[in-house]
């Protein structure tokens, strides 16, 4: 008998602890949507000149990072598909991760040509905000991209 109420227990307290953490994994959180296109553009108080130049060179850039995405996205399905598969050689591994790397640092590169292209229209004053701009982002990175070490850590005694 009281092993029928412990197990009981103990089986009403398991399904309570399941549904919370379901409810937890499922329920929608917060969602970060990307920032408008012009977020920039208003958060630099662009002039109509401004505006202009930046709305071209916007789209140009969004064009590049979409194309560099969808081949970076490419890539790691074909490195993915390869997990099964036991005669996938180590040379082919290095071969597209090698490519996926040079799709990273060619997005770095023309997230950096971007940002070079709204300073080169900005003035004093909106570059000193551009640069607090891309500190914050820099600060408020995504999981999984720590920020770089800032020296050693402290000593142990």
């Amino acid at each position: 008998m009281k092993k029928d109420i412990l197990l009981t227990t103990l089986l009403v307290f398991l399904v309570i602890m399941n549904s919370v953490l379901l409810f937890l994994v499922v329920k929608p959180g917060k969602k970060t949507s990307r920032p408008s296109k012009t977020m920039i553009a208003d958060q630099l108080e662009f002039n109509e000149a401004q505006l202009v130049k930046f709305e071209i060179f916007n789209e140009q850039h969004h064009q590049k990072m979409q194309a560099i995405d969808g081949q970076s996205r490419m890539l790691k399905e074909q490195l993915f598909q390869n997990l099964e598969k036991e005669a996938f050689q180590e040379k082919a591994l290095d071969s597209l991760a090698e490519r996926i790397g040079v799709l990273a640092k060619a997005r770095e590169i023309e997230l950096f040509h971007y940002f070079d292209q709204i300073s080169a229209i900005s003035n004093d004053r909106q570059r000193r905000k551009l640069k607090q701009l891309i500190a914050g982002a820099l600060r408020h990175r995504p999981p999984g991209n720590p920020p770089p070490p800032h020296g050693p850590p402290p000593p142990h005694n």
